[in-house]
């Protein structure tokens, strides 16, 4: 016995089927909205001698182009007597009158009919008529010259406005599935969408950035501004004019912004003392004084300000990341400003009497200077960034981060 593998997996059922079938159903929908408000109109609008006689205009209107004549069956009223003509639409009203051979007749006559003596009404037996003449007779008499398409013009009217209604919607899905049928369809990862279709597509009324490539603003949601933006493109290619854009956003709401800026490309063009922007910059005249020490309001607080100063990238070892941190934490402890703490990192024998009898006295002991050696420098990298700082002395304002975070959230509250 020989078994034949299959590879590959069997294609799923695809419903609807290849083909333009929401377009079909379309038409269809439209075809069936103009059948239910013809009906309506049959029932509701026309008088009982035009609903008998709707089947006859039409047969005549169709039947005239193909021969010339055919057999119909007329309504007459008589007076009982020796006289009798072709019922007209006063002489009847909605009823019904039985007869001795065939269907009843779905009206009776009318009171006006009655009193000017007529008994009866019927419907005489199959007779020919010429199809033209008759149709001619129809709506003249009892339609009164009203055309069989302008009879039910108004529903085929709304059924067109269905179809075309429905058409750009069927068309377009159709065109994108037989697109995905046979390009494949997106299953995950990113689609290239214009900045009017993100903003919709996210709910987008925050941030917005406006860009060559159309004149509405891409943005995104207000509730994820607080997320990351990552602007990737060469020289010139226009990162620095974004942030502009974020930045005069911000401004106009009366918010924040914390702003790096090594090239001092922002400061000239943002800056706004009487709004209380500050520069933290200790090469510039506009430094305040800053004492790390201050932003302390508990001991543990000391260790995430040495990590945040001493970070592991490129260094092989971490013991010699660590260790400083340690060290680095345990000298903040005693609240120095920093002329204190420069003084103390460019002094071994200080920092030896400060943190000896404690756990870190290993880290740094005499007995293995390599080690030592390796932890004080490290210890000693942020040094030079302290001594820049100017003193309490020789500038007016003071700052902290922690006191602008809760001066600035009371504010924005």
């Amino acid at each position: 016995m020989t078994t034949v593998q299959q590879w590959g997996r069997k294609e799923s059922i695809i419903w609807p089927p290849r083909g333009f079938y929401y377009s079909y159903g379309a038409i269809f929908l439209a075809i069936v909205m103009a059948g239910f408000l013809m009906y309506l109109h049959f029932r509701f609008s026309l008088s009982p001698l035009e609903k008998y006689y709707v089947p006859y205009y039409i047969r005549t209107e169709l039947a005239g182009l193909f021969r010339p004549s055919g057999r119909y069956q007329l309504v007459y009223i008589t007076d009982g007597k020796s006289h009798s003509r072709l019922a007209m639409d006063g002489d009847v009203s909605a009823g019904e009158t039985q007869q001795l051979s065939g269907r009843a007749l779905p009206f009776i006559l009318s009171d006006s009919a009655l009193k000017t003596g007529d008994r009866y009404i019927f419907r005489e037996p199959q007779h020919p008529y010429r199809n033209n003449e008759l149709h001619t007779w129809l709506g003249h008499w009892i339609y009164a010259d009203t055309s069989l398409s302008a009879l039910f013009s108004v529903p085929l009217y709304w059924g067109v406005v269905a179809l075309v209604l429905q058409l750009p919607f069927s068309l377009r899905t159709d065109i994108r599935r037989r697109k995905e049928l046979r390009y494949g369809r997106r299953l995950k990862g990113p689609v290239l969408v214009t900045a009017r279709q993100f903003t919709k597509t996210v709910a987008g009324d925050g941030i917005g950035i406006t860009t060559n490539d159309d004149k509405h603003p891409l943005r995104i949601p207000r509730n994820a501004e607080n997320k990351h933006f990552l602007l990737v493109g060469d020289t010139g290619s226009g990162k620095s004019s974004i942030i502009r854009q974020m930045l005069y956003q911000v401004a106009a709401r009366g918010e924040s912004a914390i702003i790096y800026d090594p090239a001092c490309e922002f400061v000239k063009q943002f800056y706004n003392n009487k709004r209380g922007d500050m520069v933290l910059n200790p090469l510039d005249a506009r430094m305040p004084y800053w004492n790390p020490s201050e932003e302390l309001r508990r001991k543990a607080e000391a260790k995430a300000l040495a990590v945040s100063l001493y970070q592991p990238e490129g260094v092989t070892n971490k013991f010699f990341v660590e260790a400083p941190q340690k060290i680095f934490a345990h000298l903040m402890t005693y609240l120095p400003t920093p002329a204190q703490l420069v003084a103390w990192m460019s002094d071994p024998a200080e920092i030896d009497r400060r943190v000896k009898g404690t756990e870190y006295w290993m880290l740094i002991d005499p007995r293995a200077p390599h080690q030592r050696t390796g932890v004080l420098g490290s210890l000693n990298m942020t040094a030079d960034s302290f001594r820049l700082l100017p003193n309490k002395d020789d500038v007016t304002a003071t700052w902290t981060a922690t006191k602008w975070a809760e001066t600035r959230a009371d504010e924005e509250g």
